[in-house]
């Protein structure tokens, strides 16, 4: 599928202003990542949900320019799986190729971040629930009375008990 100058024109005008999109989301993303990693440090929950939401807004976003940009390849005549450097190589002259690579390397170095501090934050999130787990069952087992016996063979055998109140009921 041949393209006239002008179409080639057009179709490079839109990837440049997508792919600046693309570089403008991926930056809130990580501004976005980094506050949410902060206020998990800090405990806040409100916080955290307003920071989720703003960041599963940006993920929209960013899935619909994802989106846009394949449907600029197949405009090219490309699969939307094709790799954007290589099309943009072979389509474009020398000089606005160039200029478009550009963007693509700066997009690609935004990806890459944003995947490092998002596993981040999977981890301190993932942690951060272990510990709060860990806590609890400090406390449900600190209610709980331990016997401790030994088993045939001399081993020392725990068993937990739920404690009675002071009028023979249970405490939780």
């Amino acid at each position: 599928m041949s393209l006239s100058a002008s179409e080639k024109g057009t179709i490079y005008q839109k990837f440049s202003l997508k792919l600046d999109q693309e570089c403008r989301l991926y930056e809130n993303y990580i501004k976005v990542i980094s506050e949410e990693q902060k206020s998990v440090t800090k405990l806040s929950i409100t916080g955290m949900k307003e920071l989720t939401a703003q960041r599963e807004l940006l993920l929209s976003e960013m899935n619909e320019c994802q989106s846009e940009r394949q449907q600029l390849l197949i405009a090219l005549g490309q699969s939307p799986q094709s790799r954007l450097s290589e099309v943009i190589s072979k389509t474009f002259s020398k000089d606005a190729a160039f200029l478009l690579l550009r963007k693509v390397e700066a997009l690609k170095k935004l990806v890459k971040k944003s995947q490092g501090l998002s596993s981040e934050l999977n981890q301190i999130v993932s942690f951060s629930q272990r510990l709060v787990n860990g806590c609890l069952a400090i406390f449900a087992s600190a209610s709980n009375n331990v016997f401790r016996s030994y088993s045939p063979f001399g081993k020392i055998k725990e068993a937990y008990h739920p404690s009675l109140g002071s009028r023979g009921t249970r405490r939780v």
